[in-house]
Order: C-alpha cells, then sequence, then structure tokens
C-alpha cells in the first residue's frame, strides 16, 4: 500500500462534493452555505458526510478550500472505520505482531474487484475523451478530479494527469468547487 499524503482533504473534498450533489450545501459566492432541507434526515448518509454537514451547520461559511482542510485526520479515521466494518479493509494487527501506526491493509474481496475494475475503466475512458463531456455523470468527473487533484495514484495515475490537465480541469468544473478547491491546494 502507499501513501497520499493529502488522503484527508481528498476524503474531505469528496464529502462536500457529494453534499453539493445531494442539494445540502450550496456554494454562494465562493462559500460552502448549509441548505434548508429535509432530505438530509430522509436518507441515510456515511459518517463523514454527516460530519462535514453538522460542522458547515455549526460554523459561519467558510470557503471550500477552508472546509476541505478542516479536521482532516479525522476524517481519516472515520473512512477508515467504515471501510474496515464493510469488510474492505483490515485494521488487524501486523504480521509481526506489533500495533498498527496508522497503516491500513486492504484486502478487496473478489466480487468487490470487479466494481473496482469496471470504476477504473469508467475513469479511463472519461480522461481520454471517450465520453463526450456532456455525458460524463457528476458522479464520475468528481471520482476524476478527486482523484487526479488528490494523488490518488490506482485511480488517476501521474502519467495520466500529465497527459490529460486540460481534461481533467474540464471534469473539475463539471464536478464542482469542491473539486476545484482541492486541485487549487498549492
Amino acid at each position: 500500500m502507499y501513501r497520499v499524503p493529502g488522503f484527508g482533504r481528498t476524503l474531505r473534498a469528496a464529502a462536500l462534493t457529494q453534499l453539493l450533489h445531494d442539494g445540502l450545501v450550496t456554494d454562494t459566492r465562493g462559500l460552502v452555505v448549509p441548505v434548508e432541507s429535509t432530505a438530509a434526515t430522509e436518507r441515510p448518509m456515511d459518517w463523514l458526510s454527516s460530519l462535514v454537514l453538522r460542522q458547515a451547520w455549526a460554523g459561519p461559511p467558510r470557503t471550500w478550500a477552508r472546509w476541505i482542510s478542516h479536521d482532516q485526520r479525522r476524517a481519516v479515521r472515520i473512512v477508515r472505520a467504515e471501510l474496515a466494518k464493510a469488510g474492505w479493509v483490515d485494521l488487524g494487527p501486523r504480521p509481526d505482531g506489533l500495533p498498527r501506526r496508522g497503516r491500513t491493509t486492504v484486502s478487496v474481496s473478489p466480487p468487490d474487484r470487479q466494481t473496482v475494475r469496471v470504476l477504473n475503466r469508467a475513469v479511463g475512458r472519461a480522461l481520454r475523451g471517450e465520453i463526450a463531456t456532456p455525458d460524463v455523470s457528476r458522479e464520475l468527473a468528481a471520482l476524476v478530479a478527486l482523484g487526479a487533484a488528490g494523488d490518488v495514484i490506482t485511480l488517476v495515475s501521474a502519467r495520466q494527469r500529465s497527459t490529460w490537465p486540460e481534461r481533467i480541469a474540464e471534469l473539475a468544473t463539471l464536478a464542482g468547487p469542491p473539486a476545484l478547491a482541492l486541485a487549487a491546494r498549492d
């Protein structure tokens, strides 16, 4: 397994993207503003999205970049716990018997490997432009843009990022402000 330096930021950007696409937050002059809605109570939400929404309600409107950078370590811990609960990752002791210090071994079950392959193929097709921009779903655009901006090399490699920067920027615009804020992190 490899280390992704800004993984907490990428996870928070993904949660904000989901909240934006679900209509639970909106972009008002570059600020994240929660929307009065009953949708938040009507549909189940993952732990991280729920936390980010509660934080947005509790604080003043802030920029997308500020919310993405906020509470990153907690985001990683929450997602690890959710993935472990779902059986996607193993958080047990290391093979040498020592306790884990932030490292997670990934064990993808055989039926889920097909899902991963399908997603990787879809990302590749979107990157290469095999899917016209109007036909790319916001979810797929977000997956590509967040994977590229977050340096998730199993999703979008460094070579792909350097080969198709214009296409990634186009998909980031389609994905929305969280993906653009993550891409402009420097």
